[in-house]
């Protein structure tokens, strides 16, 4: 259009040059060129006249928005982390906020820097932990001055996981806790040591002193009572319902533990036996708990005292720490009382004091009376006939009493002893003795048969079978104890025991019913039915002797 209008008004100066031109030709062309001029000078007139102008303002063509996300996509972000969107043009705040989409939705507050130019989108509270959030401003949103966004910005993050938390019983024994335990919880992002201290809930209530420390990621959370928990109770630890770590989320799962305190120990019984009499000089004194012991407070629990003086020597611990074995350091006094008391020092090894205490007295064996000189034998002038001065000499009264048999063959009742070990280990290794001697039932019982040990039914079993026999006598501690009596034979391991039987008539049929007798103990765990049951011991004496009717049937139980 600008070309046609410059034509146009160049029309009149060509129409100049003609003209003058023209004055040199003819009338008529003269004429006739000066009726077009006029009508060239019409059209330019009419082409340069002025336009009427528009009251509309000009049409301009809208520029588009650009926009970009500040940072790299997270995968683990803090639960309080801020989306940033960066714009090329300064924005309508209004237009963004009504395009902004959260999901899941989360309210949150949109902050501008930079005159517009920037946006971060700042959630109000923590970002729910373990989640994948995305955040969009859609193509509706537009700058100050009307311009679009050239298309939806979008980001996606995935938040850091929830905070776990343990919770676990310091002390312990076997699957109980210890009455002097504590608590420690350990979780794996910072928590509040203040939060933790007021969120603490232990049922029964007791005192506490709770230090926090940090390491690494972790914060450990130590818990101690300020007294030992009670004996034989329940407690339950754990932290109240809304407790949350330091960026405000809620922990993955709270924590509880519930636990029992061991039981307070007790005596089970003194060695030697309570009132027992005669009891060897060399015997071992010991006692068994309940519970293992802690070795060194209860050691120092222990007091024996003959004749009022503090008996020194040695302490020892068999099975398990049950049993606290005193060996004195020199012979106990003939004929004198002695005494053992366990006092509430005594505690067990996971701490817990003495139900209660404990005593006991024995009296040694009396010191023999000097054998009185011999009386000087009268010289007569008549001799005594030799033949029944022989007779005399084999008649003399008070003759010393051989020894039981040296060896379990040469025993007179060895094939009572060897068919009673057939009944012992009958019931030991799952069997059962019937009435006539058979053993039905047999085997199911994972535990090795007695070992029927001949040196221990030589000097120790069958000996002193003999000498109950002789007396018509059923006690264990008439010649001493089991102990001693082993220990004088040179069994020096504390792992024994001893089951006496005291039946008459019939040795064979007497062993029938002295195992008939121990197995009946089963439904109330028996102590006879205990020690023949006990797998800790692998070897057996068994000593047989029948005198005047009596026949005692003597079962030594060792471990070596």
């Amino acid at each position: 259009m600008r070309n046609v209008a410059a034509a146009m008004v160049a029309m009149p100066l060509l129409a100049a040059l003609v003209v003058v031109s023209a004055v040199r030709r003819s009338a008529v062309s003269r004429a006739a060129l000066v009726v077009g001029l006029v009508a060239l000078v019409a059209v330019g007139a009419v082409a340069l006249a002025p336009r009427d102008v528009s009251a509309l303002p000009p049409t301009r063509v809208a520029t588009i928005v650009q926009a970009r996300l500040s940072g790299p996509v997270q995968m683990d972000a803090a639960l309080g982390s801020s989306v940033t969107i960066d714009f090329t043009s300064p924005m309508d705040a209004s237009s963004v906020a009504a395009a902004l989409i959260v999901e899941p939705a989360t309210p949150v507050t949109l902050q501008w820097q930079q005159g517009g130019l920037r946006l971060l989108v700042v959630p109000t509270a923590p970002w729910a932990p373990g989640t994948f959030v995305t955040v969009t401003v859609g193509p509706g949103a537009h700058d100050a001055s009307g311009a679009a966004l050239a298309a939806a910005v979008r980001t996606s993050f995935a938040t850091r996981p929830a905070t776990t938390a343990s919770l676990v019983a310091t002390k312990k024994v076997g699957a109980r806790m210890a009455t002097a335990t504590s608590f420690v919880l350990t979780f794996d992002r910072p928590v509040s040591a203040a939060a933790v201290q007021a969120s603490l809930r232990i049922t029964p209530s007791v005192k506490t002193k709770v230090v926090t420390r940090v390491v690494g990621d972790q914060t450990i959370v130590t818990i101690t009572p300020t007294a030992p928990l009670k004996a034989g109770a329940t407690y339950t630890v754990g932290l109240a319902d809304g407790f949350r770590d330091l960026d405000g989320a809620a922990i993955a799962a709270l924590p509880r533990l519930v636990g029992r305190t061991v039981g307070a120990p007790s005596i089970v019984r003194f060695r030697p036996a309570a009132r027992a009499t005669d009891v060897a000089r060399d015997a071992v004194l010991s006692v068994r708990f309940t519970d293992r012991m802690d070795r060194a407070a209860t050691a120092k629990a222990l007091v024996a005292k003959a004749a009022g003086e503090t008996l020194r020597g040695t302490v020892t611990w068999a099975e398990g720490d049950t049993v606290l074995v005193f060996t004195p350091r020199s012979a106990l006094p003939y004929g004198t009382k002695v005494a053992m008391t366990i006092s509430a020092k005594a505690k067990s090894a996971g701490g817990v004091a003495l139900s209660h205490t404990g005593s006991t007295t024995f009296t040694t064996v009396k010191k023999p009376a000097k054998p009185a000189k011999p009386a000087k034998a009268k010289v007569t002038a008549k001799p005594v006939p030799a033949s029944r001065s022989r007779a005399t000499a084999h008649a003399t009264p008070g003759a010393a009493t051989p020894s039981p048999g040296a060896t379990v063959g040469a025993g007179a009742w060895a094939s009572v002893e060897r068919y009673y070990l057939g009944l012992l280990n009958c019931t030991r290794t799952g069997g059962w003795v019937a009435a006539n001697g058979a053993c039905t039932s047999q085997g199911g019982r994972d535990v090795a048969p007695l070992v029927f040990d001949a040196g221990i039914a030589d000097t120790v079993s069958r000996p002193y079978a003999r000498y109950l026999a002789e007396r018509g006598a059923c006690d264990h501690f008439l010649d001493g104890n089991p102990a001693t009596r082993l220990r004088r034979a040179g069994y020096t391991s504390y792992q024994w025991a001893e089951n006496l039987g005291c039946p008459s008539g019939d040795p064979s049929r007497g062993a029938v019913a002295t195992q008939l007798f121990f197995q009946s103990e089963k439904p109330y765990n028996g102590g006879h039915y205990v020690n023949l049951m006990n797998a800790a011991y692998t070897r057996v004496g068994i000593g047989v002797w029948v005198s005047q009717g009596n026949v005692r049937i003597v079962s030594d139980f060792y471990a070596p």
